[in-house]
C-alpha cells in the first residue's frame, strides 16, 4: 500500500522501507540510475514530508522504519544515505538497530530424472 493510499487507516504495525535520500524524497528515475542527463523532479519537499507523517500516525502500535546504505534499482547499485526527514523524529522514541549482511548461500537444484 502507498502513502497516498494510507490515509484513515489504522494497523498493529506499520513498515516504512526505503527512507534514503532520491526516494524520499524522489528524486527521479534519471537522478537514482546515475544518468548524467537526469533532472531532478520538482516536487513538493514538504507534502513528502507530511506523507511520511501520514505513514508514522497510521500505526496503533508499532512503527518500523528501515534505510539501507546500498541497494539495485534498475540495475544499477546506489549508495544512498538516509532521508533528511528521519533526523526530525524525536531521537527518545526511536530504538536503532542494524541488520547485518545476509550471506549467499549457493543451492543445489534437485534433479527429477
Amino acid at each position: 500500500m502507498s502513502l497516498h493510499g494510507a490515509k484513515g487507516l489504522e494497523f498493529d504495525a506499520v513498515f516504512l522501507p526505503a527512507l534514503e535520500e532520491g526516494i524520499l524524497p524522489f528524486a527521479g528515475v534519471d537522478i537514482l540510475t546515475g544518468k548524467p542527463e537526469g533532472q531532478r523532479v520538482c516536487g513538493d519537499v514538504e507534502e513528502e514530508r507530511r506523507l511520511l507523517y501520514v505513514g508514522l500516525t497510521r500505526a496503533k502500535n508499532r512503527v518500523y522504519l528501515s534505510h539501507s546504505r546500498q541497494r539495485k534499482i534498475f540495475g544499477h547499485s546506489l549508495h544512498s544515505r538516509p532521508s533528511r526527514f528521519l533526523q526530525d523524529l524525536p531521537a527518545e522514541k526511536i530504538s536503532v538497530r542494524a541488520a547485518k549482511p545476509h550471506k549467499k548461500i549457493q543451492e543445489k537444484q534437485m534433479m527429477m530424472f
